[in-house]
Parts: structure tokens; sequence; C-alpha cells
């Protein structure tokens, strides 16, 4: 009954507040309505003197009274209440559109047959059944999301599936819709990253559930897959290509395959392979050499076998720098020792080991080799970090570390940690804690643990590899060339410095039996910061070359030195280093460039005039300014975009006097991405992506709940609304009573 009269039910009046909406007219009417009531009064008291003052009080009383309520409503009376609102957001159904949709394994039909059958637009059987209680839209999605037409197919042609510009796309780009739902359908090949937890984020704080199908098979049959492969960022010509090659198998556990190398479609390698029962494991491969510098592509591939699901995910390529500059190796001695002269000969047809020699004759006397020209070392060992830091390794030999000075020894830390080098420390009289190593600052550097100081120590040790070693890229090249393949074999070396424990971190590669029962430690090494240190304890490793036993063909000292200087000298840093996301490109994709750029002393150049030439798979070449980084000091980048498959190659230069410095790097586009590696059902993806902002996972096979599910999370928000009082029945009835009071009142009293 009180809605009825008031229009309103009782509890909006409770909890909302009265106001009006009247403009200047309403103040207009509020005066007017003022004189009405006056010129009433006046009327009653000059037109019917004769009445009592309380007829006249009470009709005038009566006619102001209907007359206010009057300019009341045309004062257009509001409720201000906060009132609940159904809230029934538009579905937003994403579709997977990539290559990956199109593999048949999923419940006896392809995945995207499946995807087909249930979600497409004008038949799918869940989308049917959510369009006849939703406003429904299809968004396809892969490399980019395009709303999908009714009647329309996907190609699933796209090579990359890219979840969160779709989720991105369904949220804000859809004109017209906020999205009470979405929908993701899809097999989960899609990388996680920054972007798509963002995109989470932002879903669960607007409230919007994302509910996920995932479509495929959680683990194939039979498939072999090669997932991954490790090379070192550079070689040099004329070294063994040592690769990791990482691969995966379903079903495949106990069978012999075939792992085959090729460089630039030129097999190299077969090898096979006993399939373990681990899902995933790798072979060591080593190839080559590798003879022609430049940007080499390496192609890695296991032999398909009869009934695997997928054989496209069985070849892997990988790109290797092959650089023709040589190693710049520095090698001081603070004595004449035999060392230097074996060493230099053992390098010394090896095109790739530029090797300066510089050693300690007398106070401030050095003998120079191999120096670009008389100034280069004049005053010693390098003081300056422009002059220490053009080297990529550092050999220090004999060399009592009272020789260098503190400023010269923190030179050598930066050299290491800053600028990346690599320092490699011999045994020797004057080296290690007989050198004063343990109470420097030298000593923080060192893989190994120094014993106090034993000027009298000497042991002949057998040299032998460790179980790392034996896995490790030098230690193979020794025992390719080894007698017998085995370096036991070789003339015991001497060691006169007793080290025989290593720090956390650090990889023993080659240890030596004595008289006493605790290996020493021949060859080890380190990371420390950016660069690499390593020890060679042995005094007299040429004696691997002059022992009467050892041939005169044989090349184990040659290979131990021209092994050991190109292995510390690959990952050294360059003045100009490259980086180039996302890894695998796909075409149309844009590739952003990023890149480190130092002076000579390796600080970073805060302002430089850089750019960045591509050469494309068709030979052209374009050119881009590389924008300096408003955030890092030394940082620069570019962009620019990728229309064809192949190989691009990178090259950025730092214009300067004399001459410029160049970086080099390389890309390779392919047309189907990674679409078919890993292309098992991701649904721990599927489910994170639902959780993570309030939605479900389903299977194909269960899809059809969706219905339900979306109804059931449909719910009421509040809404603050003004609710218009003029037309209220008890206002317009309280007036015609007032009226009518009036009428009959003046008729009862003989005035109408």
């Amino acid at each position: 009954m009180f809605e009825f009269f008031f229009k309103y039910p009782a509890a909006l009046y409770q909890q909302g507040t009265l106001l009006l909406g009247y403009t200047w007219i309403g103040y207009a009417l509020t005066v007017a309505a003022a004189l009405v009531a006056a010129l009433a009064l006046a009327g009653y008291l000059h037109r019917f003197a004769s009445l009592r003052p309380a007829d006249r009080l009470l009709l005038t009383g009566l006619r102001s009274a209907w007359v206010a309520l009057l300019v009341l409503a045309l004062c257009q009376p509001l409720l201000l209440v906060t009132v609940p609102v159904t809230l029934r957001g538009d579905v937003v159904v994403l579709l997977d559109d990539s290559q990956s949709m199109r593999i048949d394994d999923a419940a006896g039909d392809g995945r995207g047959a499946t995807l087909q059958r249930l979600f497409a637009p004008d038949n799918g059987e869940v989308s049917l059944a959510l369009a006849e209680r939703f406003p429904l839209h299809h968004v396809a999605f892969g490399l980019t999301a395009q709303p999908v037409d009714t009647g329309a197919s996907l190609e699933f042609d796209s090579p990359r599936s890219d979840f969160a510009n779709a989720l991105e796309h369904a949220r804000t780009q859809l004109q017209g819709t906020t999205p009470g739902a979405v929908v993701l359908v899809s097999d989960g090949g899609a990388e996680p990253g920054a972007a798509l937890q963002d995109e989470m984020l932002a879903y669960r704080a607007a409230g919007i559930p994302v509910h996920t199908v995932g479509i495929g098979a959680a683990r194939f049959d039979l498939d072999l897959e090669v997932t991954a492969v490790s090379l070192p960022p550079r070689v040099f010509p004329g070294d063994m290509l040592n690769a990791e090659v990482t691969l995966r198998q379903s079903g495949a556990a106990g069978r012999q395959v075939i792992l085959q190398t090729a460089e630039e479609g030129i097999l190299l390698d077969r090898q096979p392979v006993v399939v373990p029962a681990t899902d995933s494991f790798t072979v060591p491969v080593v190839v080559g050499p590798m003879t022609e510098a430049g940007m080499r592509r390496v192609s890695f591939t296991i032999t398909s076998q009869p009934d695997e699901q997928i054989i496209a995910n069985n070849r892997r390529d990988a790109l290797v720098q092959v650089v023709s500059d040589p190693v710049r190796v520095l090698h001081f001695e603070g004595e004449p020792r035999f060392e230097v002269k074996f060493v230099r000969r053992a390098v010394s047809d090896d095109e790739s080991i530029d090797l300066i020699s510089l050693i300690r004759t007398a106070e401030n006397k050095y003998y120079r080799v191999g120096v670009a020209n008389p100034e280069q070392l004049a005053d010693g060992f390098p003081d300056a970090a422009q002059a220490l830091f053009e080297f990529d390794v550092v050999v220090l030999g004999s060399v009592d570390a009272n020789l260098l000075s503190e400023s010269q020894q923190q030179l050598l830390i930066d050299y290491v940690a800053r600028r990346g080098g690599a320092l490699l420390l011999l045994g020797a009289r004057r080296s290690f804690a007989e050198g004063g190593y343990s109470t420097s600052e030298l000593g923080a550097l060192l893989p190994v643990r120094l014993r106090d100081k034993q000027s009298e120590f000497r042991q002949s040790v057998v040299v032998s590899p460790t179980s790392n070693g034996l896995l490790h890229p030098v230690v193979q090249a020794l025992l390719r060339v080894a007698p017998d393949d085995a370096l036991e074999q070789l003339p015991p070396l001497t060691m006169v410095n007793p080290l025989q424990a290593v720090k956390p971190g650090a990889t023993v590669l080659l240890q030596g039996s004595g008289a006493e029962s605790a290996p020493f430690v021949v060859l080890a090494f380190q990371r420390y910061g950016r660069g690499t240190v390593a020890v060679m304890s042995a005094r007299d490793t040429w004696r691997w070359q002059m022992h009467s036993s050892v041939a005169s063909d044989d090349l184990t000292h040659e290979t131990l030195w021209r092994e050991l200087l190109r292995w510390l000298a690959r990952p050294v840093p360059q003045r100009i280093e490259l980086r180039t996301e996302p890894r695998r490109p796909v075409p149309g994709e844009q590739v952003r460039v990023t890149v480190d750029a130092v002076d000579a002393a390796f600080q970073p150049l805060a302002a430089a005039e850089l750019s960045l030439m591509v050469t494309t798979p068709l030979g052209d070449q374009r050119t881009y300014p590389l924008s300096r980084s408003a955030g890092e000091s030394g940082l620069y980048s570019a962009e620019f975009a990728v229309s064809e498959p192949g190989l691009y190659e990178l090259q950025a230069t730092l214009a300067q006097e004399p001459s410029p410095v160049v970086g080099d790097a390389a890309i390779e586009v392919f047309a189907s991405g990674d679409e078919y590696r890993a292309a098992e059902l991701d649904e721990s993806l599927l489910r994170h992506i639902a959780e993570a902002t309030g939605g479900g996972y389903f299977t194909a096979a269960d899809a059809t709940g969706l219905d339900s599910v979306i109804e059931e999370i449909q719910g009421d928000a509040s809404s603050e609304q003004r609710l218009p009082l003029h037309d209220v029945p008890a206002l317009l009835l309280i007036i015609v009573l007032l009226i009518c009071g009036e009428w009959f009142y003046r008729r009862r009293r003989g005035l109408a």
C-alpha cells in the first residue's frame, strides 16, 4: 500500500536523501507561491471581513498549502538512493588461431575441429548455449587479435599465441563492450611473462573472471623433440663446436635414434642416442672444426619415428658466431722461465691467438715479445684500465704479489669483475701462497684455497681428468690427441704449490695424483663477476712436449694451450654487445635490439653516436638510429619489423676516432615460430590464468558446463540513482484533498 501511494518502497525513503532538482524557474515559482498565499490572505481579510478570524485563517492555510505543494512538485523533488543494479556483462570468447591447433590429438578429433565444434560463432554447441543468455563476442587470436564474424572459419595459421594481447583486446578494445566474463579456448601454447601477469592482475582488479578451456592431449603417445641447444657465444676459426642438445621424449624410452648435426645444410655428424626413461635429457655433441668466419647456422635433428605425433619439432637450428679477430693474450712473468718459450711455441701457428709475453728480467727492466709497437708495455705491467682492458686473457706466471702495486691489483679485480676478462694463474715458485697471494687483494679472485707458504714444496703428479672435466671442451680436446685417449700416459708434471681445496662454486677439470692421498688441483676455474678466473697449477706443462717419452708429433701440449686460451676468451664481452627480443621472432613481429656500449676502460658510454644496420634475408640493408635509454647509462635500443623468414644480420657501429667499434649479432626468423615445440596441452598455465582471475578451468569434454558457471557468477552492484518524486500519487492526492477541502468549507460558510 505504501508503495502504491509513494511510488517507491519505504526502505528507499529510510536510506535515501530528499533534495530538489529545480533551476531558476523553481525560485520564481517559490516567490509566486508566496505571493499567492499573501494575496489569498489579503483577499479573505478584505472580501470576507465578516468572517471569524479562525475561518479566515483556515481558508488561507488551505489555499496556501495546496499552492505550496503544487510549487513543490514543479521544483522537481528527488530521492537520492543507492540501489542494486544487476550486472549482465557481455561474454567474450577468445579462440586460439595458432598453428598448434592443427595438431590431431584431441579426443579422436583435431584440436581445431574440436574448437569449431564447441565454439564456432554460428553453430558451436557451447557458443549457442551462451548466446541464449548473454551478448556474445568471438575473437580469434594468435600474434594479433581480431573479432570473428558469424559464418567465418578459423585458419589456424598464426605462428604464435599471445595471451596477453588477446586478454587486453577483450578488456579494452571491443567497442561498446563491457565483458562480464571471458572464455579463453586454447592448448596453452604461450609463454608466460610480465605482460600476461599484468593482464591477469587487471582482470582480477576489474572483477572479470577468465574461464579457460584446454584442448589437446596432456601427453603424446609418441613424440621426440629437440627442445634447446646450448652453444658458446662465439668461437674462433679452427675450434671444435661443443654443444649441449636437450631432447624431450614421450613414449620413446628405450629406442635408439640418430642425432644429426649439420652446418649450413652440410652433414657433420651422426650420433646414435638411446632414449632414456626420463622425459628430458641432454646429449653432448662435438663437431667441427669451424672454419669459415661469420654467422653460421648449425642444425640438430632427431630422426623421426614411425607413428610419431609431430615431426616438425624434431629439428632445432642455432646460430654461432665464428669471429675472425684473434684472442688477445697478455702473459706476464716476474722472472725468466722455460714456460714462456714453450707456451709461445705451442700457439705460434695459431692465427686466432695473439700472444704478448712480458718478462721481468730485473728491477724496472722487461723483455717484451709480440708487442704491436715499441711503446706497448714499455713500463711493464699496465697500470691503466685502457691498456689492460684491451686484452681478452691475462696470464700471471711466477709473479710475486709485491710486484703488483695496490692499484694494479685493484685493476686486475676490475678487469675480471667489470670488464669480464679471463685471468689465468700458473703454478710457480712465486705464485699463489708462495707469492704472497693469500694476504693480497688477488687472493679473493682465486678458485682455490691457499695454505700456508711452503717454499720447499715439490711434488710430481700424474694428471687425470675429473668427472666434470670429462664433459669440458678443453679436456675433451686433450683426450682426442692424448696417447691411448688417456692423460695418465703422459709424463708427470711438477707441483710447487700445494693446492688441494677449492672454493664453493669452483670446478676442477684436471687433478694430479702424487705421493699424498689427497689429489692436487691441476686445472680449475670459477666465475667472478662478469669474468672467469682459472688456475693451471703445474709448473712445467712443457714436459708434455719435451720429455723423452713424448713423440715428436704429439700435439698434447699445443692442444692444451690453444684450447685453454680459446676457451677462456670465448665468453669475454666486447665493447659493443647486442641483445634481441623476442629470442625467436616470427614474421610480422617487432624486434627490439638492445645495445650495451662501453668506452675503452669499459665504463658505460653515456652519450654516443650509435647506429644499427640490419641485413635482411633478401640482402637488403637498412639503417636505424639507436636511441639512448633514459633509465640506464650506456644502454641504447632500436626496433624494426621482420617481414619474411630467414637470417637477419645485425651490426651496431660506434662512430669514434681513430676507427669505429663494431658489434655483430644475428637472429633467425621462423615461419612457424615455436608452435610445435612443447606442444602438449599446458594445463598448468590455463589453470593458473583461471585461478588468478577468479574463473574456472574446463576440458573440452566438460566445456558445456560453462553456461551455468558464468550465470552463477553474475552478481549485483550498487549504483547511485536520483528517483523523481514530482509524480508521487500521494502528493497529487493531498493537493486534490486540500483544494476540495477549501471548496467544501467555503460552500458551507456560504462563500462559494
